[in-house]
């Protein structure tokens, strides 16, 4: 027979089922706010890693974020495209530029 967890469990329980209902709606809002800008979650959170974290490099970016490097890539032209990030020489690496926010 099933019994109902303790009051503290089922306090606990309504916040975790309670914390994907508010990723979804700030999400929504995220997207309200940034839709004339054309940037969606990827776009606003390399924005957010670089503002956090400072210059980085796409692969630093890709490692941070659990995804490919060509995904980041294809992430960070867009951004660079719309002058929201430049690049300088990466002294650490030949080829891997580091990427920054610009003052847009």
């Amino acid at each position: 027979m099933y019994e109902p967890p303790p009051s503290r469990a089922r306090d606990v329980l309504a916040v975790i089922n309670e914390i994907p209902r508010a990723f979804f709606r700030l999400a929504a809002i995220a997207e309200d706010l940034f839709a004339d800008m054309g940037l969606g979650a990827p776009e606003r959170g390399t924005l957010r890693d670089l503002f956090i974290e400072g210059e980085s490099s796409a692969p630093d970016l890709a490692r941070r974020k659990a995804v490919s490097r060509q995904a980041v890539q294809a992430t960070l032209d867009g951004l660079a495209a719309k002058g929201l990030v430049r690049t300088e020489i990466n002294p650490r690496h030949k080829r891997s530029k580091l990427y920054l926010l610009t003052s847009a």
